[in-house]
């Protein structure tokens, strides 16, 4: 395990913040490096998510500069003083898809998923609906992992449901995210949808059961 990992726990030195969108690749290529090595898969994946809306070189270049990190805990620091809850989880999102883009999500890398969401203060509940949110998208969907993408219990009842789910929409609402950049807003609107089909895979449940 790298130093950023080994480290994590006696960070404390309070640090400047920086650019959102550097914030983000830096707990990308964190991710990367958090079980020992690098895979070109997990670059590739990191290189995706903003494929769509940020120039390229760019963004190869800032992921070069974080690889060459002589200080990769320096980096990890950062996140400890990411400004709003909704960017908070597009990073997660993040995370979960450079962690998943070798073919499996390791324990090392869950285990530090579920760290950094929690410095980040985001409850182990609804970081576990974003560890497990690709399985809403088969064909028969669990509704477990649409009440854990919700973060929410599987005996709250509807109207909660429903304003859990409003309570999240307007956190990653575009007004907010397009502050924060391009980026987060293609990410904000794929956490949306997955709300949606959230809601719709437990009201499907409750009308059969």
């Amino acid at each position: 395990m790298n130093s950023a990992c080994q480290n994590l726990d006696l960070m404390t030195d309070p640090r400047p913040t920086v650019e959102p969108l550097d914030q983000l690749i830096c707990a990308a290529v964190f991710m990367a490096r958090c079980d020992g090595w690098v895979d070109n898969k997990e670059i590739a994946a990191i290189e995706a998510f903003f494929s769509a809306t940020e120039d390229p070189v760019s963004i190869r270049r800032s992921i070069a500069k974080h690889l060459a990190s002589p200080q990769p805990e320096d980096l990890l620091h950062r996140l400890f003083f990411v400004p709003e809850n909704a960017h908070r989880m597009v990073m997660v999102r993040l995370l979960v898809a450079v962690a998943r883009a070798d073919g499996s999500l390791s324990e090392s890398e869950v285990r530090w998923i579920l760290i950094i969401g929690a410095r980040l203060g985001i409850p182990p509940v609804v970081i576990q609906g974003q560890l497990h949110a690709h399985k809403i998208h088969h064909e028969k969907p669990d509704p477990t992992f649409a009440y854990a993408l919700l973060g929410l219990p599987e005996d709250t009842d509807i109207i909660s449901i429903q304003r859990r789910k409003e309570s999240l929409q307007q956190r990653l609402q575009r007004s907010r995210m397009e502050r924060l950049g391009p980026a987060f807003v293609e990410a904000a609107e794929g956490l949306l949808e997955d709300l949606e089909r959230a809601l719709s895979i437990i009201q499907r449940d409750r009308t059969e059961q």
